[in-house]
């Protein structure tokens, strides 16, 4: 066979293939990935804004989970000073009072089965309620927070003082008083009168609607605590006077969750692009006749 190296450039000089031209991007396909993502950007807002439990919730206590510590099992009904629990992304937590005697630090909380009539041990349970609810005793106090750590707002709930077996050593009337902490740094506070006992001495649940009280605030966490009133009919703030009988009751916490801004701020500047982009598109191109 004729050699064909004649036929070949040689090995340092690159074949010619004449000037290259970049190409111009097609219009269509820059705004086609203009589009793709904004949509993006909006899809990313929606979980933040549809988060599991956001929408408004009712906290009846009829289905939560324990947070397990070495003190605290999954099915335990008593908790000791820290323990807490969780129901529709929020974290309930039993603390000591700031005047409470750190000799009685220990129980603080029972969830109480009112259709159970043997629920209650050394208590006179409320009545009017057949479900489960919460009950703080020995001068607790009722944590409420967001296990996510996002706002939320408090609506309404009901409350009922608890009395001991053998009745209160004193008059036996006080309030419950609420204590939340705003998501903008400020504080805010309720109080309401807990209902009369009935004839046999039980206090039933009294309704409060929080709408006048809180308003829109959102809170980062929020405190319940109860105050015994003495002759005067001021709070005993003194633990020894108190003799832990500062006991309530709390159910059916109605609250809401308010999304992050970030959340907003992503779907709106989404929405907005998206809005230009349909406009620019049905825009005829610059020069066509019209």
């Amino acid at each position: 066979m004729g050699s064909r190296l004649g036929c070949m450039n040689p090995p340092d000089q690159p074949l010619d293939q004449g000037p290259i031209m970049n190409r111009p991007s097609h219009p269509s396909r820059a705004r086609g990935a203009a589009a793709r993502l904004l949509r993006a950007a909006v899809l990313g807002a929606l979980p933040l804004l549809a988060a599991p439990g956001a929408a408004a919730a009712v906290l009846t206590f009829e289905t939560v989970a324990n947070v397990v510590t070495p003190q605290l099992g999954a099915g335990e009904t008593n908790y000791n000073t820290g323990d807490a629990l969780r129901e529709s992304g929020f974290t309930m937590r039993v603390l000591n009072h700031p005047t409470a005697d750190p000799a009685d630090y220990g129980l603080l909380g029972v969830r109480i089965d009112g259709a159970d009539p043997s629920a209650c041990v050394n208590l006179r349970c409320p009545g009017g309620n057949g479900g489960h609810y919460f009950s703080i005793v020995n001068d607790g106090v009722f944590a409420l927070a967001r296990a996510d750590a996002l706002g939320f707002r408090l609506a309404s709930l009901r409350f009922a003082l608890l009395a001991p077996a053998g009745g209160f050593s004193g008059a036996g009337s006080g309030q419950l008083v609420l204590s939340g902490v705003a998501r903008d740094g400020g504080s805010v506070s309720a109080s309401m009168d807990f209902g009369p006992p009935d004839l046999n001495g039980n206090y039933g649940f009294s309704y409060w609607s929080l709408a006048g009280a809180f308003g829109d605030t959102v809170l980062s966490s929020l405190t319940a605590s109860a105050c015994l009133y003495d002759g005067a009919g001021a709070c005993i703030a003194d633990h020894l006077l108190n003799q832990n009988q500062a006991q309530f009751a709390i159910d059916e916490l109605r609250v809401s969750v308010v999304p992050e801004p970030a959340g907003w701020l992503m779907l709106g500047l989404g929405l907005g692009g998206l809005a230009l982009f349909r406009r620019r598109s049905a825009a005829p191109p610059s020069g066509a006749p019209a």
